[in-house]
């Protein structure tokens, strides 16, 4: 049986990205923005591509998640697509503006069943249909976050701590 897919957002759920001095130390550039890694990241994604198969789907655009990807993989190659906001739909938001979308129409391309992937994305209004959806907290750069650990986890079938608030959403 195929390992099955988990597809990762990057900014606000891998790392946070900033163009100001947010009191920490960052970890790296990337097209001139600091990016402070989620706690625990280099150690989820080792655990993730041992057990699953891994991809990426960001709004974000392509040099600075070619970037970003340089530094959290040794291997990006690794990854069974990189999509970037060129994937996305554009759509406008209830303030008019500008907002891109994840439709998973999109995975169909690929002949992905429903229980055969999931993504993790701190946004998941943004993913439609909203299905096989982790919701994992925003990061902004807290030192104590632990919601990567919540997801494997979850993914291994520990199960969640009591009041963790992210959920699998399926149809």
């Amino acid at each position: 049986m195929s390992k099955r897919l988990v597809i990762l957002d990057l900014d606000e759920t891998l790392i946070h990205s900033c163009k100001e001095w947010i009191g920490k130390p960052y970890d790296f550039i990337a097209e001139n923005s600091m990016i402070h890694c989620r706690p625990g990241v280099n150690d989820f994604l080792a655990k993730l591509t041992i057990d699953y198969r891994v991809a990426i789907w960001t709004a974000s655009y392509g040099r600075y998640t070619e970037e970003i990807l340089a530094e959290l993989f040794e291997n990006p190659n690794v990854l069974e697509f990189v999509w970037t906001r060129e994937t996305c739909e554009v759509a406008t938001d209830s303030n008019g503006m500008s907002t891109f979308i994840k439709n998973i129409s999109k995975l169909a391309e690929l002949d992905l069943e429903l229980n055969n992937y999931v993504i993790v994305d701190d946004k998941p209004g943004l993913i439609e249909p909203n299905t096989n959806v982790i919701d994992i907290k925003p990061y902004y750069g807290s030192t104590d976050d632990i919601e990567l650990k919540l997801v494997l986890d979850y993914l291994s079938g520990k199960g969640l701590e009591k009041g963790t608030h992210f959920g699998w959403r399926t149809t």
